[in-house]
C-alpha cells in the first residue's frame, strides 16, 4: 500500500471516529428514560351522565357530628356549622343538585381542641369506615368502572394561641399533632387508571372515626363506543416532545420522561377518553433553581372532547405591555381597563398578576392566571353576593428579574 494511501485510509478513520465519539455527540434537550407501553387492540369509550347529590348519604353522616341536615339555598344544598366569622366562612356542605358535585369541609378549628382524641384512629378502623362510605352506592353509584383505594393520608394540626395582656389567663393551645385521616378513591376503566377534572372523590374521618369531610366529582359511566387503536410509539413520542418542548426555552433547561402509561381522561364532562398519561421533570440550567413536575396527555383515536395540551395556546384575556414600560422605569399605576371587572369598590378584593414575557412560544401562563382568577370568583357564581366581587386590576407581563422558577410561570398579588 503507498503511503499516499494509508495516508487517506488513515483520515477516513480519524473522521469515522470523530463522528461516532460520544464526546462530539450532542444530548437531547429531552430524554426518555421509560419506553411507550404498548396499547390494547381495541378500547372502550365510556360515556359520563350526573349523578344526583348524595343528600342522604350526607344527612346521615351529618347528623352523627350532630350539624343539621342540608337544605336548597338560591342553586345549591348547603349546611352551616356553628363556628366561623360570618354566614360563608360557616359553610360546612354545599351539594350541587345539577351535577351531583358535593364539597363537605372539615373544621379544623375543632379538630384541634384539646379535648378531641390525641390519638388518630387506628388503620384497621379507618379504612374499613373510610371504605364502607366510599362504597356505599348513595355516595358514588355502582357503574361500568372499577372503585379502588389509595393509601391514606394524614394530616397534622394544633392550636395557637394569640398574644394576651399581662396576668391575663392564656388561651388553649394545643401542640402539632395527627388530627384527620384522608382516604382517596382511585377510578380504573378496563384497567386503567383515570385521570383528569372528574373521577374524584375522598372521606376524612376524625380521630373519634367519625366522618367529618368528603368530596365528590364522579359522574357515572357506562359504556360507549369501542375504538380501534393505530397510534404507534414513535407518535406517541413526538407528540410528547411536542408538547415539553414550549417548556425547555430557558438556556440549559432539559427534561426527562420517566413515566408513560396507557390511561383515561375524565374532564368531569361527557366522556372517559383513552389516553396516554406522560410525567415529565424540567431541570433549569441554573442549579439554584428547582426541578419541576409536569404532565400530559396524548389522545388516543379523536377526541371527543378537550384534552389538555401542554403546548395549547391560553385561552382568556390576555396580559398588556404598554411600551412605555421598561425593566430600568417603575411599575405602571393600576389600570383598569386591562382588567376583568373594572377597579372595584374599596371593600372588594383585587389581584394583580404578572405573567413571564420571558414565554412568548408558550400560553400556559396566561392560562394559569386566568384560571386562578376564576378560582377565586368561583363561589360568587355559586353564591351570588356573599363574597365580595374580585377586580383583577393590574394585568402585565413581568420582567424577568421578578420571576423564578424553570419556566417561570408568573406571578400573582391578590
Amino acid at each position: 500500500m503507498t503511503k499516499t494511501r494509508l495516508f487517506a485510509v488513515l483520515l477516513c478513520t480519524a473522521c469515522f471516529i470523530v463522528q461516532l465519539s460520544p464526546a462530539a455527540a450532542q444530548t437531547p434537550l429531552i430524554q426518555f428514560t421509560v419506553a411507550v407501553p404498548p396499547a390494547p387492540a381495541e378500547m372502550q369509550i365510556y360515556k359520563l351522565t350526573a349523578t344526583k347529590a348524595p343528600l342522604e348519604f350526607l344527612n346521615e353522616k351529618l347528623s352523627t357530628i350532630k350539624l343539621p341536615a342540608l337544605k336548597l339555598e338560591q342553586k345549591s344544598y348547603i349546611v352551616r356549622g356553628t363556628t366561623g366569622q360570618n354566614d360563608q366562612d360557616r359553610v360546612r356542605v354545599f351539594a350541587d343538585p345539577a351535577t351531583g358535585d358535593t364539597n363537605f369541609t372539615p373544621n379544623f378549628s375543632e379538630l384541634v381542641r384539646a379535648e378531641k382524641p390525641e390519638k388518630p384512629v387506628s388503620v384497621e378502623n379507618a379504612q374499613k369506615v373510610a371504605r364502607s362510605a366510599l362504597s356505599d352506592v348513595r355516595f358514588i353509584p355502582k357503574d361500568a368502572t372499577e372503585l379502588r383505594f389509595a393509601d391514606d393520608i394524614t394530616v397534622m394540626g394544633g392550636a395557637t394561641a394569640p398574644t394576651v395582656a399581662k396576668n391575663a389567663a392564656a388561651p388553649a393551645r394545643t401542640e402539632p399533632r395527627v388530627v384527620l385521616t384522608i382516604t382517596p378513591a382511585i377510578r380504573y376503566a378496563s384497567g386503567f387508571r383515570v385521570y383528569g377534572l372528574g373521577s374524584h372523590a375522598v372521606v376524612s374521618l376524625a380521630n373519634d372515626g367519625s366522618m367529618v369531610g368528603a368530596l365528590r366529582r364522579w359522574r357515572a359511566a357506562s359504556l360507549g363506543d369501542r375504538i380501534r387503536t393505530s397510534i404507534t410509539a414513535e407518535q406517541v413520542r413526538a407528540d410528547i416532545e411536542r408538547q415539553l418542548r414550549p417548556q425547555l426555552s430557558a438556556a440549559g433547561t432539559r427534561a426527562t420522561v420517566d413515566k408513560i402509561d396507557v390511561a383515561y381522561y375524565d374532564g368531569n364532562a361527557n366522556y372517559l377518553q383513552p389516553v396516554y398519561r406522560f410525567a415529565a421533570t424540567i431541570q433549569p440550567g441554573e442549579k439554584k433553581i428547582s426541578s419541576i413536575r409536569v404532565a400530559g396527555y396524548v389522545p388516543i383515536g379523536k377526541a371527543l372532547e378537550p384534552i389538555p395540551d401542554l403546548a395549547a395556546a391560553p385561552s382568556g384575556i390576555t396580559p398588556t405591555k404598554p411600551k412605555e414600560v421598561s425593566e430600568a422605569s417603575p411599575r405602571m399605576e393600576m389600570r383598569p381597563e386591562t382588567a376583568t371587572g373594572g377597579a372595584g369598590d374599596p371593600a372588594d378584593i383585587t389581584l394583580g398578576e404578572y405573567a413571564n414575557q420571558d414565554w412568548p412560544n408558550n400560553g400556559a401562563y396566561v392560562d394559569m392566571a386566568n384560571k386562578f382568577l376564576s378560582g377565586l370568583t368561583f363561589l360568587d357564581s355559586i353564591f351570588p353576593g356573599w363574597t365580595p366581587p374580585v377586580n383583577r386590576t393590574q394585568w402585565y407581563v413581568a420582567y424577568p428579574s421578578e420571576v423564578v422558577g424553570p419556566s417561570r410561570s408568573t406571578i400573582s398579588t391578590p
